[in-house]
């Protein structure tokens, strides 16, 4: 796309316009229905933990930015893939995996699961 000779302080600065993009977009995007009341609900008594494929800062800052980080004891992004956030989640907190919910909208939440 950019059709001329790609140095490395140029991709940096493309990758991270990008990045900023991206994040823009997603501040800027509503809420799902229902998503707020969720968490007010469930808030205190599950302690809720994010896992996903959004790299880790970005993810922080988004929830933060959002409003909703509170909400979690948690927040957890890439890299590691999603089955080792889990894992780790699982361990570091002591829980049972057995009864852990997984909720997640994608084919990968399905297999980390």
């Amino acid at each position: 796309m950019v059709k001329a000779p790609l140095s490395n302080e140029m991709m940096d600065t493309l990758c991270d316009r990008f990045t900023q993009l991206c994040i823009d977009a997603v501040l800027d995007a509503p809420m799902v229905a229902g998503a707020k009341e969720s968490l007010d609900f469930l808030s205190g008594g599950l302690p809720m933990f994010v896992a996903s494929g959004t790299p880790e800062k970005e993810l922080q800052d988004i929830l933060i930015q959002r409003g909703i980080a509170s909400y979690f004891k948690g927040i957890h992004g890439t890299p590691p893939e999603k089955q080792y956030l889990l894992e780790r989640i699982i361990f570091e907190n002591r829980l049972d995996a057995s009864r852990v919910l997984m909720v997640g909208d994608a084919v990968t939440d399905l297999k980390a699961a």
